[in-house]
């Protein structure tokens, strides 16, 4: 009896035994995913580097078609890290294959070519500018890293961000980083004028700093070059209304509904901003009843 007794006062200590084991177990899972995690990062970055090295190397020996599957390497890499929400580790790459892709040009403006730095013409020629190499990477990695460094403004301002369609005053984020932004776009519409998504997205940004007629220019452009690009007709209709026509804004947001079926993102985006319209439109139709005598 004494030794069941015994018995009896031990067991009521395994149940906090137990937690304690199980606390002690996850914590250490935790700081194993999070150490295999910051690895996984390391390794990866560093696996672009030694790309970016062997690719400048295959450039000066005049090897560009080795040169330009080591790029796509580095951009499906980039991209890897851009669907994980690691911003930082793809801006990285995109701006390992936005600098590499430009030596050849840099290498023909040395010998004489040339290079105005001007915008591209809408709608002009699919030709890159003068002297430039690997141009479709160029546009590729100037896209993804204005996307890249769109989403960390978007992320530091949020606030801001959220209210640049609001009425009264307007703020926008620090101009500094939309320039830069501005420039990376530029930057891969020189290499390939006629990639619609950086026309959508310098129209984007536009938006957000309350340039709306040249955000209107940028989305037109957009819908010109791919006039069943959805994902355009919604920031089109947003900058439309700005500019106070609101015909065409009405219609920008009935083709984004019609065009979108497959993206339930952008259909639900067309729907509130139609609805949106709606109201707006019957409030500004009774002020005009209201002022006519």
């Amino acid at each position: 009896m004494a030794d069941a007794g015994q018995g009896s006062e031990v067991h009521p200590h395994w149940p906090n035994f137990l937690r304690g084991l199980a606390i002690a177990v996850l914590i250490g899972g935790g700081l194993l995913f999070f150490y295999r995690l910051a690895r996984r990062k390391e390794n990866l970055s560093s696996d672009m580097r030694e790309l970016a090295q062997q690719t400048r190397g295959l450039i000066a020996a005049r090897d560009f078609p080795a040169a330009s599957k080591r790029l796509n390497l580095i951009i499906d890499h980039s991209m890897e890290q851009l669907k994980a929400g690691e911003l930082d580790s793809a801006a990285e790459g995109f701006q390992l294959v936005r600098e590499i892709a430009a030596l050849p040009r840099k290498g023909n403006l040395e010998r004489g070519g040339e290079d105005t730095g001007s915008d591209p013409k809408p709608r002009g020629s699919d030709k890159p500018a003068p002297g430039f190499g690997f141009h479709d990477q160029q546009g590729v990695a100037c896209y993804f890293l204005a996307v890249c460094r769109y989403r960390q403004m978007e992320q530091r301002h949020a606030a801001v961000i959220a209210s640049a369609d609001a009425k009264g005053e307007r703020k926008v984020p620090p101009i500094g980083e939309t320039d830069a932004i501005d420039e990376l776009i530029r930057d891969g519409l020189k290499a390939t004028p006629g990639d619609k998504r950086l026309w959508r997205l310098r129209g984007i940004l536009y938006i957000v700093t309350g340039r709306f007629k040249s955000a209107v220019e940028a989305l037109e452009e957009a819908v010109a070059i791919d006039p069943k690009f959805a994902a355009a007709y919604n920031p089109l209709g947003r900058a439309y209304i700005n500019v106070r026509q609101f015909e065409k804004a009405g219609n920008a947001f009935h083709t984004a509904l019609l065009l979108s079926e497959s993206n339930p993102a952008e259909q639900a985006a067309a729907r509130y901003n139609l609805g949106e319209f709606h109201t707006r439109e019957v409030r500004r139709f009774q002020q005009l009843n209201q002022d006519t005598p």
